[in-house]
């Protein structure tokens, strides 16, 4: 029998640790104990994919897509100048920022509609609305037909208050 002293106590608790059913739950407290760290990890995965989602880095082929896409603003045809505008106005990164600017000179004036309406729907983008507002400010000034009246005033609006405080 087992009594109260202090060695008799450790023996019984190390014939506990290690009898065959002892051991059969240490095994399960770490399958238990891996799967639920498995768990927990896939767990911070997506939540880091679900927070790290707007804030998407572009590979450098994406890059090359970006240039290709600034060289065919001159293309001959007018659907290439135009999937052109498109695909700079989806990708949100100040080379293509600079490829709208650049399409507001084009002759095609759906092209320079397009490039337009994208540069507005980027001004509270915080990476190039300095090079934004430049844009649309260019806009107004180029062209009376690019711009309806209720999107100038907006951009009016919008570039005065920048100027002014710094801020939208």
């Amino acid at each position: 029998m087992y009594s109260i002293t202090g060695n008799v106590t450790l023996d019984f608790a190390r014939d506990k640790l290690f009898s065959h059913s002892s051991r059969k739950g240490l095994m399960m407290m770490r399958k238990r104990s891996i799967i639920s760290t498995i768990m927990l990890s896939i767990y911070c995965l997506l939540t880091l994919t679900l927070f790290a989602s707007p804030y998407v880095t572009y590979s450098q082929d994406d890059e090359r897509e970006i240039e290709a896409a600034i060289g065919r603003l001159n293309a001959s045809t007018v659907d290439e100048r135009r999937d052109a505008a498109r695909l700079l106005a989806r990708v949100r990164t100040a080379r293509s920022t600079e490829g709208l600017i650049s399409a507001l000179h084009n002759s095609d004036i759906d092209v320079r509609r397009a490039a337009v309406s994208a540069l507005s729907a980027r001004v509270k983008d915080a990476s190039s609305k300095e090079r934004t507002i430049e844009g649309l400010i260019t806009a107004l000034d180029n062209s009376d037909e690019l711009v309806d009246c209720s999107k100038s005033n907006v951009i009016y609006r919008v570039a005065a208050n920048y100027v002014f405080t710094g801020d939208f």
